[in-house]
This record gives C-alpha cells, structure tokens and sequence, in this order.
C-alpha cells in the first residue's frame, strides 16, 4: 500500500485520512487536505490583478496569488462559470496558485489505497497525481481521482507557462 501525507486519526479503532471533495462541472475530483491552503468564496476575487492567464487574483497574506478556472477535463478556462463558487489555494514549496471549483467538501475515508496514474495520464497531460481506491466510513470500495499541490503546479507550469506567487 503507498503512503499518503494527509493527517491520519483514529476514529472508531479505523485510521482515516482528512481528505477534500472538489467539484468541477459535476466530477469529483480529490485533494489532501495538507494540500490546501485556504478556500474562499469567489466574491473575494480581484480582476485588476490578473495576469492574462489568469482569471482572477486574490491576496493571501503578503501574496497577489493568481487564480485559474479549469474544466472538468483540465482544459483552461478565460473566463469563470456561473457554477464556480469556491477559490482554493494551494502551493508547493514558496509558490502559491488558486483554482476554482464548484464545491468543496471535507471527507474522512478509511482504508486508502493509492497507485500512481497510468502513462497516459502523466502530469504534462493531466494534474491527476494519483488514483486511489478508498472506503468510505458507511459504504462500499470506490475508485477516486487524487490531485496534489505538486501535480497541480506542474501541470499549470507545462500548460501555461506561468509564475505562481
């Protein structure tokens, strides 16, 4: 079984990992919750500093962080659905970047197991890090899309060419 670095706690003798549902176009999409940052809603946007690639910015601490908006199928968005309703932030190292999503849902799931992506969907094409199958505290095994603060970064670097804040 590979490691995952999501907090772990016991609840009920199962150990669980805090992991985030995010929305995009009615797929469910997965990120550790040691991956986000923040979230905020999108009334807290700014247009006036957005750099072109961008949709929107928002300022985290000292940061201008640029915000992008992408499709279920990680295409780039110019311009934000009338669905998106939630800006995540989430980094890697000292570099920070926002997505929009729908919605946002904090899960606990037992019994994770991940395994890496196949070839195809590598993160030059993809930000999927990882598939994983997961048991949810009352039901049956499913399979899930886990994205990472890292996998996310490199796919906006080989498709966008940007520079996060």
């Amino acid at each position: 079984m590979s490691a995952i670095s999501v907090a772990h706690h016991k609840k009920e003798g199962a150990q669980s990992a805090t992991i985030m549902a995010i929305e995009l176009d009615g797929e469910i999409y997965y990120l550790p919750q040691v991956d986000l940052i923040t979230f905020e809603n999108t009334q807290h946007l700014q247009e006036s500093n957005k750099d072109g690639r961008s949709v929107a910015s928002i300022k985290v601490g000292d940061h201008i962080v640029p915000i992008y908006c992408l499709s279920k199928d990680f295409e780039l968005l110019n311009q934000i659905p009338d669905e998106r309703k939630v800006c995540v932030i989430s980094g890697y190292g000292d570099r920070r970047f926002g997505f929009l999503c729908d919605k946002i849902q904090k899960l606990s799931y037992s019994k994770i197991k991940l395994e890496p992506v196949p070839a195809c969907m590598s993160a030059q094409n993809s930000p999927l890090s990882s598939l994983f199958l997961y048991r949810m505290e009352s039901g049956g095994i499913e399979l899930g899309m886990m994205l990472r603060s890292q996998s996310l970064l490199s796919f906006l670097d080989n498709s966008l060419k940007f520079d996060a804040a």
